[in-house]
């Protein structure tokens, strides 16, 4: 995770945990203790100590429920491909032996699982701003080097078993995430601007941090001067970054700062001119907004400057694009030039390997045409 605060940034979102760990937890790169569990449901218990100069051990806490179901694909998936040569997963659920057993039968784990419904493990690792599912990486001498959202731990675990892990910065990065989402919790916001603002400092380039800036001004403090001024800082240092275009225009939104819109989309072609299917994708989402903050005249510039792009994949997709173009000519007021633009798109997808597209192609031909004859008859 070379300078990345992908971590903790991830983390600051999240304002509310299932459980509420009380008092202090283990720190990281403290050593572990033995766990103390209530019952082995699966596969051969494991003790700590056993693992101990053989293998590093990655626990995974869970509860009974669809947020830990979501999870279990990818929990497995990177049990699998890591395997056990050099890491033990223990699964770990803060339920009942009896309601932990019953649901494995039917969700099985590949790995030994156990029940906590005495929460003492759990309390050890989870931290006041921690939520389950949680997972936690304890190295082959039993320090604990690293614990969060388990959909992190096909980039941790690469480091970690490289040697390449950095125990001392993620030390660091732990406190600044535990700080900020303690100052979110309360809404202190202005608290959190200086934490990340400090960060930033050192890390000027952190993607993760800079949209958090943005987010954080824009749609929380309601600066749309601070959050525009994060996002111009972001692009020079992270040129055509469409992550830090998606997060200023989804801020000026929430902020209802929809007449600043017009020059981050005229920035957002220039960057992204020749990738047609980017700027459709943000004319969708123009056309999704209520119809009193509809912006029709920003959708004509992303599909107008999507269908002159200078390359398209195929046929097919320029005529995908020359449909998105024409329905929003239509909403403009122009059917003359929607029944063009349609004809274009119908003759592109006459070959496409979906044939509903070119019959909705052709349809909306008809369409247009009809209403283009109406408007000329109706006085």
């Amino acid at each position: 995770m070379k300078n990345s605060l992908k971590l903790f940034v991830a983390a600051a979102a999240a304002l509310f945990c299932i459980f509420s760990a009380p008092g202090a937890t283990l720190e990281t790169g403290a050593e572990v203790p033995e766990l103390d569990l209530r019952a082995w449901l699966s596969g051969k218990p494991v003790n700590l100590a056993d693992l101990k100069g053989k293998k590093h051990a990655v626990l995974f806490f869970w509860t009974i429920g669809q947020r830990s179901l979501d999870v279990f694909p990818r929990i497995i998936a990177t049990a699998n491909k890591f395997g056990e040569k050099e890491l033990q997963f223990i699964g770990i659920a803060p339920d009942s032996p009896e309601a932990v057993d019953k649901f494995i039968r039917n969700q099985p784990l590949p790995f030994p699982v156990a029940a906590d419904n005495i929460l003492k493990t759990l309390y050890t690792y989870m931290r006041p701003n921690d939520q389950v599912p949680l997972a936690a990486v304890i190295d082959k001498s039993g320090k604990l080097l690293w614990r969060g959202r388990p959909e992190y731990l096909d980039e941790v675990l690469p480091e970690i078993l490289s040697g390449k892990y950095d125990l001392k910065g993620n030390i660091e990065r732990e406190k600044f995430s535990q700080a900020v989402m303690s100052a979110m919790k309360i809404k202190d916001y202005p608290t959190v601007r200086k934490l990340v603002d400090a960060e930033l400092e050192k890390h000027p380039d952190n993607l993760e941090l800079l949209t958090l800036k943005i987010n954080l001004a824009g749609t929380l403090m309601n600066d749309i001067d601070t959050a525009e001024k994060t996002a111009e800082a972001g692009l020079k240092q992270l040129p055509r970054n469409l992550k830090l275009y998606e997060q200023l225009i989804r801020a000026l939104h929430q902020a209802g700062a929809d007449t600043r819109l017009p020059v981050w989309f005229d920035r957002l072609v220039a960057d992204f001119g020749d990738q047609p299917a980017v700027l459709i994708r943000f004319a969708r989402q123009e056309l999704s907004q209520p119809v009193g903050k509809l912006r029709v005249e920003n959708a004509y510039k992303l599909t107008h400057a999507a269908y002159n792009a200078p390359k398209f994949a195929d046929d097919r997709q320029k005529g995908l694009i020359a449909r998105e173009y024409a329905g929003v000519l239509y909403y403009c007021g122009r059917p003359d030039k929607a029944l063009e633009v349609a004809k274009v798109s119908m003759q592109l997808l006459k070959n496409s390997p979906n044939p509903k597209e070119y019959e909705t192609a052709k349809d909306l031909v008809v369409y247009y045409n009809t209403v283009l004859r109406m408007s000329k008859a109706i006085r």
